[in-house]
């Protein structure tokens, strides 16, 4: 991880990956037969322990006592929070520099793909399904608009951890945004139950 992070995707080769862990080949070759599966490997590890980040973000910010229009910025601050805790996996899947490996891009698209259905039955539960004058809210383009805006909030993080903090990104979506209102009820589960 730390190789790809500091020195890119194509620099990472057995013969590096034995070198920043002051290894010989052979020791990695008896775990990992090739660089395709010890990179799998990585990436598999990687994906979900970001997934489980995601999911642990949207769990946090389901809490009974919370109004709905708390509940997005208590994500946010649950999210960020956790990618400046371990920032590099979200570097490779936020910030990459250069193209990514076709298996690697893949899994950043299903990742980002589970995020979205969460985030979208977290919206769904806890904002207003209408406007004011009744006509319906479009859940699926303000999901998108917070989830990129989430994704860049993260990338300032990682580009400026000192000046991007997430208690302030966390303190601005909760004072400087104006979130959708919803009844005062956090529905758990699916259909309000």
């Amino acid at each position: 991880m730390r190789l790809i992070v500091r020195d890119g995707h194509r620099a990472a080769t057995m013969t590096a990956v034995a070198r920043e862990l002051h290894l010989t080949k052979p020791v990695i070759y008896a775990v990992f037969p090739n660089y395709k599966e010890l990179g799998e490997a990585l990436i598999e590890r990687e994906q979900l322990r970001c997934l489980a980040q995601i999911r642990d973000a949207l769990t946090a910010a389901v809490q009974p006592d919370l109004a709905p229009a708390d509940v997005m910025p208590a994500a946010l601050g649950a999210f960020l929070r956790s990618v400046a805790e371990r920032p590099d996996p979200w570097r490779l899947v936020l910030m990459p520099g250069g193209s990514l490996p076709s298996e690697l891009a893949r899994r950043v698209r299903d990742g980002r793909r589970w995020a979205v259905e969460g985030f979208t039955r977290l919206c769904e539960q806890t904002l207003p399904a209408t406007r004011p004058d009744g006509s319906p809210v479009d859940i699926e383009a303000l999901v998108e608009g917070i989830i990129g805006s989430v994704e860049r909030y993260a990338q300032l993080l990682l580009a400026d951890p000192e000046k991007w903090t997430p208690e302030r990104l966390e303190r601005f979506a909760a004072t400087d945004l104006v979130w959708p209102r919803g009844d005062g009820k956090i529905a758990l589960g699916s259909g309000g139950e």
